[in-house]
Order: structure tokens, then sequence, then C-alpha cells
């Protein structure tokens, strides 16, 4: 993946990207017909999968740990309304 110069530009796109891999490494895809509860506590496992792939796999992106949790909370905002 390659994302130019600055990285800080393309990693919105790299954490939807490992937020949805983190759905399907927890099993659980995204249903908007589950409880908001429900929805809410797989989108949240999914975004602690995304970063755990980052710790395991990815670690030239761990210094972009506050830019994720930044990410991960905008989006975490807008699934449940």
């Amino acid at each position: 993946l390659a994302i130019g110069r600055d990285v800080s530009k393309g990693l919105p796109i790299l954490w939807d990207f490992l937020h949805e891999l983190g759905h399907a490494v927890c099993g659980f895809p995204p249903d908007p017909k589950l409880p908001d509860h429900e929805r809410s506590r797989r989108e949240m496992q999914a975004w602690d999968s995304a970063w755990k792939l980052v710790e395991e796999r990815f670690h030239s992106l761990i210094d972009y740990r506050e830019q994720f949790e930044k990410h991960r909370d905008d989006c975490l905002s807008t699934y449940v309304h």
C-alpha cells in the first residue's frame, strides 16, 4: 500500500481497512439489525482487533496510535444514533 510521502493523509483509509479486517478476525460482521448496544460492542471489538493487528504485524504504525484513536472515536460516534 503506497500512500505517498505524507503518511498521515493515508492513515484514515488504512485505519478503516484494518477496522473491517478486525470484523473478520472477530467473526462478527457489521449488522444494522442488531440492538444498538450489541452493534456498539461489535464495533469496538473490531477497532480493538484492528489495533492488535498493528501491534502484531504493522510495527511501523505504532507511532500513530493517537491518530488511530482519534479516528476510531470519530467513527464510533457515528455508528449508533
